[in-house]
């Protein structure tokens, strides 16, 4: 596969953020063909390149694929960790729409854990906002929450 080269010149490539960004895109096409051994070790790949660069969007997209593949090994715990701390790094940089995802991701796990009152708070808050002062696109990923 010609992407897979392609990803492979770019982590040799000597470039940090470039590395970082390749496993991160390892990662994305390992879910897409659903080889979550591969997306795993890819996400925790990107991790320590993105904290040392303070490249916040990067990391927290790393944080989110982890967050992911713990809620699908029944670790809901590491995943409430990993999306919150995306959620901190989502805030700083100012990602709305990101930071909507991740925030309902965390009322989904709310949800699995029993916590069915911080599953309707956390919904209800990414809801408001979007209300108040989202995109089209945050109004919409709230209301399709709400909807199912």
């Amino acid at each position: 596969m010609r992407l897979r080269g392609y990803l492979d010149q770019a982590r040799a490539a000597g470039d940090e953020w470039l590395g970082a960004t390749a496993w991160l895109m390892t990662a994305g096409m390992a879910e897409n063909y659903g080889n979550f051994d591969e997306m795993r070790v890819a996400a925790v790949e990107a991790l320590d390149p993105f904290r040392a660069l303070g490249e916040r969007w990067g990391l927290s997209m790393a944080l989110r694929t982890i967050g992911n593949i713990q809620v699908l090994d029944g670790d809901l715990d590491g995943a409430v960790a990993a999306f919150t701390e995306a959620s901190h790094l989502l805030a700083e940089v100012g990602h709305r729409e990101d930071l909507s995802q991740v925030q309902l991701r965390l009322a989904e796990v709310a949800a699995r854990q029993g916590d069915l009152a911080r599953a309707r708070e956390l919904s209800a808050a990414v809801r408001s906002a979007a209300e108040s002062d989202g995109s089209a696109i945050d109004r919409g990923i709230a209301a399709t929450w709400w909807a199912t």
